[in-house]
């Protein structure tokens, strides 16, 4: 091939490379810069991380392309919590690992930071994104050419919900906590637990989709159950209203009373040291207390909204 003919060919090789990047620049304008928006592919991934067990789904996600000098690649990450809303401005994990291009296999954590935003240099490569954010975890690879700045703007379709216990018509009960478990009803983690927690009040942030909340007080056996529906961008605020009794065991603040609770008909069992409430599910119940050298039985049955006294030695007062 002669010379003048092999510099034809690349200059048209050039001209059409340079007309489709044009084209395709035309049809995304923002700024100078390329966005695009992408869906969940075959390049998106999941995988375990070392936290509890949530909802590990890929999302859907945005990428804003700039040139930038060779050697000064960058990835910016961030992320919204529904499509159409704004960046989300609390801490969110970031963890980045570099994936070799041999074995296509992640490595170490080369990147680590919770922050709303994430930004680094990179050399041209391929890269592994972890991203946690409450309990919604996702995992996604993104590609970064030479003279690349890559941002990436992940919809991870997050809403919140908390839970708030009561006993049906007696409300909040002071020394008495609930704990409550959430189960994924749909979505890639159906079927499994994903949080257990104490704390009155607490804000869940959970991938969109169906969930079942049991709350179990305690000390007690009465228990609820409910199913609530997560949807992106919106805080639900449920109460959980538990058909049940109370009952206190009043010592006088002796430590040397201990007692037992029993539930007549099954297997449950709470024994207890001083004065102490109990919420129960209504049915029949028996309770033995020792005062030093004291002994005292109950047989009591327990109703929805009852509260029972006991005064170990002394008669039961009722309201």
């Amino acid at each position: 091939m002669s010379h003048n003919l092999q510099q034809c060919l690349q200059g048209r090789r050039s001209i059409a490379v340079a007309l489709l990047f044009s084209a395709f620049i035309s049809a995304v304008p923002l700024n100078g810069n390329v966005l695009m928006a992408s869906q969940p592919s075959g390049r998106m991934e999941t995988g375990s991380l070392p936290v509890t067990a949530g909802n590990l789904a890929p999302a859907p996600y945005e990428l804003r392309l700039e040139r930038v000098p060779k050697g000064r690649q960058r990835m910016v990450l961030a992320a919204r919590l529904e499509r159409n809303g704004g960046l989300i401005h609390l801490p969110i994990a970031w963890r980045v690992r570099h994936v070799d291009a041999l074995s296509g296999k992640a490595g170490e954590i080369i990147f680590s930071q919770n922050a709303p935003r994430a930004e680094l240099l990179v050399p041209a490569g391929e890269y592994e994104v972890d991203i946690v954010y409450g309990y919604r975890h996702v995992r996604q690879r993104l590609k970064v050419l030479r003279g690349q700045k890559v941002h990436a703007i992940f919809n991870l379709n997050v809403g919140g919900v908390r839970a708030l216990p009561e006993v049906a018509s007696l409300g909040l009960v002071r020394n008495v906590r609930a704990r409550q478990r959430i189960f994924a009803l749909s979505g890639a983690a159906q079927g499994r637990l994903v949080a257990t927690w104490d704390e009155p009040g607490r804000i869940l942030r959970l991938a969109s989709g169906e969930y079942r909340i049991e709350s179990r007080f305690l000390p007690g056996n009465a228990m609820t159950r409910t199913h609530v529906r997560v949807k992106p961008g919106i805080l639900s605020t449920i109460r959980i209203a538990a058909q049940a009794g109370m009952a206190r065991i009043e010592t006088g603040g002796g430590g040397k009373c201990r007692w037992a609770l029993s539930s007549i008909g099954n297997a449950w069992r709470h024994e207890g040291a001083g004065t102490q409430t109990v919420i129960l599910a209504p049915g029949k119940y028996v309770l033995h207390a020792r005062c030093e050298a004291r002994r005292s039985d109950y047989r009591f049955e327990i109703r929805a909204g009852q509260r029972k006294i006991f005064y170990p030695g002394r008669a039961i007062l009722a309201k």
